[in-house]
């Protein structure tokens, strides 16, 4: 349930690279204001996202059961998306 939470929030951020603007104004002024023109890094961040999601289910089916190394691997996405929107 939770890859398809991370599945799900990196294909909105896609969906805003791509130009769309449902639920854009959840975002805040200030951040929609400031990547009006640089809404295409939006592309590699939801790319990082959905993959992370993806890479905890194939870590799971390939049954990995190091805890340690499937909480990294969840928790990468969010240092990515905090470097690109500083």
């Amino acid at each position: 349930m939770a890859a398809l939470a991370g599945v799900a929030h990196g294909l909105f951020s896609l969906y805003w690279a791509a130009g769309g603007t449902w639920l854009v104004s959840t975002l805040g002024e200030r951040i929609v204001s400031e990547f009006a023109d640089r809404r295409w890094l939006l592309a590699p961040v939801g790319l990082v996202k959905i993959g992370f999601a993806v890479a905890t289910v194939v870590l799971a089916r390939v049954g990995c059961t190091e805890r340690r190394l499937t909480r990294l691997v969840s928790w990468l996405g969010l240092p990515y998306w905090s470097a690109a929107v500083a």
